[in-house]
């Protein structure tokens, strides 16, 4: 049997822009490892969850390791604070969240500038009790963070304060069943004081006087509390590993009970240490029989609609891949994206992304390069809940289908 690595770059595909002469980053980047790859390997598109669908990392994640969303997906809040590490209890609630920038009741940035020193004081600072409620707040990468409720009879049933677009102001958090008013209200009251303790900080004063942008509101979404599922290994049978730096996926692996490793340099954003990745997860094979690696910068090129910045990312991560080309005698390697953030949308869209499987004897289809019009022209059309049987089945690890 083979050990399995598994790449997905974040937010990989895209669409044709006028600032590549009409070819997305992936055609206009200078690729010779990806392509190297797909010319000794099977090639196709994979829509993640199925046609069409606009997915978050989150749900396409799980149905890439074999977990179907519709059924263990909690939220994304569990996976931000597991990442983050804090420690969340039964009957806890949990929010994915951001530091955003709050002028004259209105979200100028949601991100508030990606600006990330501070943030450990701004969270520190609106980690407060109300009552029978505790908010715990701990920030991540950049300007992302989680927020963990734990108090009596929470309910996940609410939706966000993110109004998911600048221009407009935050969200009253709405119940959507009556057993969740109670919880709404709560939250609202503690974002009202959170909103009065970051317009106040001395991190957002100092900001202002050297021209940044305040993180100076709390919006929250995807709430959730942690579900009942099998580890990684009671599903597939193997043991796993991840090598990423999104805090929300370090959590969904530690969920997992897959291990988690670090790699120095690895910062979940744009200027990461690809190579590192890539190389750590080469020797997790001699321990492991399954590693994912993640790589966000793809997603954040896209999501800031810079294709020249993209071109750039898939370039760098490029030149880290080289190690992958030596190791297709005990390995199968699959490289795909967990979904499209086309730089033209600055979002995830329904698009399907390129995929290659490779490993040594596998049956090639001709395919020569590896980006989103290439890759259509391989052999396989299918969706994220196919690619672990197919993983499996390359490295001899899968069960035969009847006698």
């Amino acid at each position: 049997m083979k050990s399995i690595i598994l790449i997905v770059l974040d937010g990989l595909g895209d669409r044709p822009g006028s600032e590549l002469k009409n070819r997305t980053p992936l055609q206009a980047a200078f690729r010779p490892n990806l392509n190297w790859i797909a010319s000794h390997g099977i090639n196709g598109i994979m829509h993640p969850i199925s046609p069409g669908i606009r997915c978050g990392s989150d749900t396409s994640h799980m149905s890439l390791l074999g977990y179907d969303p519709k059924i263990y997906y909690p939220g994304r809040g569990p996976f931000e604070a597991l990442g983050l590490g804090i420690n969340i209890n039964p009957g806890d609630l949990a929010f994915r969240a951001n530091f955003a920038t709050n002028i004259n009741g209105k979200i100028t940035d949601r991100r508030a500038g990606r600006e990330n020193r501070g943030n450990d004081a701004l969270a520190s600072a609106i980690s407060i009790d109300m009552g029978d409620y505790k908010f715990r707040v701990k920030s991540g990468v950049e300007h992302r963070a989680a927020l963990v409720v734990s108090g009596p009879d929470l309910s996940d049933r609410v939706t966000d304060s993110d109004p998911h677009k600048e221009g407009l102001p935050p969200e009253r958090i709405r119940s959507l069943d009556p057993s969740a008013d109670r919880t709404a209200e709560i939250i609202n009251a503690y974002l009202d004081r959170a909103r009065e303790i970051l317009s106040n900080h001395e991190v957002n004063r100092e900001r202002a006087k050297n021209g940044k942008l305040p993180g100076n509101e709390l919006l929250i979404r995807s709430p959730g509390k942690v579900p009942d599922i099998p580890s990684f290994l009671e599903k597939n049978h193997m043991k796993g590993a991840c090598v990423v730096g999104s805090p929300w996926l370090k959590g969904l692996c530690s969920l997992l009970r897959m291990d988690v490793f670090d790699v120095p340099g690895a910062t979940g954003t744009v200027g990461s240490n690809y190579r590192g990745k890539i190389e750590k997860a080469v020797q997790l094979t001699e321990s492991h029989d399954f590693i994912l690696v993640n790589i966000k910068a793809t997603d954040v090129a896209g999501h800031d609609g810079n294709y020249l910045l993209k071109r750039e990312v898939i370039e760098e991560i490029d030149k880290g891949l080289e190690p992958l080309r030596t190791i297709g005698e005990r390995t199968v390697l699959c490289i795909t994206g967990d979904h499209s953030t086309p730089c033209s949308f600055r979002d995830h869209s329904g698009d399907p992304v390129p995929i290659v499987f490779y490993t040594d004897g596998v049956m090639n289809d001709g395919v020569q390069f590896f980006d989103e019009f290439s890759s259509s022209h391989g052999s396989l059309r299918i969706t994220s809940y196919n690619v672990m049987d197919i993983l499996m089945q390359l490295a001899g690890r899968s069960e035969k289908f009847g006698s």
